[in-house]
């Protein structure tokens, strides 16, 4: 048996360590740790931490291991889930936050996650059954919109989170249904929010529309 892992310890936590981004399997670069002790850290990060106990140290360590995921292509779904691990926190003690960064490193890990849309059957039951990364993104983004309502203490959407999503949507190979998701998030966002993308991002759904298949 490994031995226990001391989730205080954020040393673990190697600063160098290239990734290989074609390689499903490579996770983070954590300091003399093995692969299976990697997973296990992961794992009682989101799972095995009791509620109310999430110390300085370990939101330390859960936001390292979000950024050193979020750029691998393959581990978006683990970011989100020690974003929400982070969330259910902040809601079981008002004094721990969730800030605006954390939201954006699990919209960024799913806006660069690798969408594997070509390689399914181009069906509507699969359309309607299997979201896309960038639906994902936009899924966290009204989210972190829907929680500063209830309260305002928590973090706001932000432009730079809305660039993001929209790059998601804009880089997307769902193009049955990813110019009007881009179109409409960016319609959204400016009613409800009163934010406005950058020019690139306008210039970029007329590219989206040009590209539709007409599904």
């Amino acid at each position: 048996m490994p031995s226990p892992i001391n989730l205080d310890q954020t040393s673990l936590l190697s600063s160098s360590g290239a990734k290989n981004r074609n390689n499903d399997d490579e996770d983070l670069q954590l300091s003399g740790m093995p692969k299976h002790d990697q997973q296990m850290l992961i794992h009682e990060l989101i799972h095995d931490v009791p509620l109310m106990d999430i110390t300085p140290e370990i939101k330390t360590l859960m936001t390292h291991v979000m950024r050193r995921l979020r750029n691998i292509g393959t581990k978006a779904e683990v970011v989100e889930d020690l974003l929400m691990r982070m969330i259910r926190e902040e809601d079981a003690r008002p004094r721990f936050r969730v800030y605006h960064g954390l939201y954006g490193i699990a919209i960024d890990a799913w806006a660069k996650q690798q969408d594997n849309r070509d390689k399914v059957e181009n069906t509507e039951a699969t359309i309607e059954t299997k979201l896309a990364p960038a639906e994902r993104a936009e899924n966290i983004f009204k989210l972190m919109h829907m929680r500063s309502q209830d309260d305002s203490t928590t973090a706001r959407p932000s432009l730079h989170i809305l660039n993001v999503v929209l790059h998601g949507w804009a880089n997307s190979r769902h193009l049955e249904f990813a110019p009007k998701r881009a179109e409409g998030l960016l319609d959204w966002s400016s009613a409800a929010l009163g934010l406005e993308p950058d020019i690139q991002l306008h210039k970029r759904i007329p590219c989206l529309w040009a590209t539709w298949d007409g599904s």
